[in-house]
């Protein structure tokens, strides 16, 4: 190499320090720890943490989860990236993960049957549920009313309320309310009017 070759190599090297003093070597990776994305999906009906939302975590991050059954649902399910894990635990943070805690609302639209209970004596009793989860229409009869009665029903677990209009020659209406003490048992008390006479009933799903 002559000597103007090296005196403008020297130039140029030059230069490139004044001007960019700030340009890395590929000396490897010093970005510091990999950082991930934690997706949480929590659905009605159940409580814990986290909650719903996006969660950043640095590799082998440890996060502690813990979810459990509000009333009135069933059957909690939690999954990490689509695999069954127990309801709480610990997570080991290695990639982007998706977390999802699950429930089933308990739905009593069904057939049910038993008892309904007057001054000592029990009789039949089947009221039959339809509508949504939470509320709808209902049907039903007792053997001292030798007709069906009509009517709807609420649900705020664990209170149900419903009502059995019974048509002419009767003209009464049969209240009741009581409580679910599972998904497939509920009982309480009534109110027939008129005449406005009292008593107990008690109800299993069939």
């Amino acid at each position: 190499m002559n000597k103007k070759a090296v005196i403008l190599a020297g130039f140029f090297l030059l230069i490139g320090m004044v001007f960019f003093p700030g340009c890395p070597t590929n000396n490897g990776d010093d970005n510091g720890p990999q950082s991930y994305t934690l997706s949480v999906t929590v659905s009605s009906g159940v409580s814990g943490n986290p909650t719903t939302g996006f969660y950043s975590y640095v590799e082998n991050s440890m996060v502690n989860y813990s979810y459990s059954l509000q009333p009135g649902y069933k059957n909690l399910t939690v999954t990490l990236d689509g695999v069954p894990m127990a309801a709480t635990g610990v997570i080991t943070v290695t990639g982007n993960h998706v977390l999802s805690a699950k429930a089933d609302q308990i739905d009593i639209r069904a057939t049910w049957t038993g008892k309904f209970y007057y001054l000592g004596i029990d009789t039949y009793f089947q009221v039959d549920f339809s509508g949504n989860t939470g509320s709808g229409n209902c049907g039903g009869h007792f053997d001292f009313v030798p007709i069906g009665g009509a009517g709807t029903w609420t649900l705020v677990w664990p209170q149900i309320d419903f009502v059995l209009k019974f048509p002419a020659p009767y003209n009464t209406t049969l209240t009741c309310t009581g409580t679910l003490t599972d998904e497939n048992h509920m009982n309480g008390t009534w109110i027939y009017t008129p005449p406005g006479v009292t008593g107990d009933w008690s109800l299993e799903r069939q």
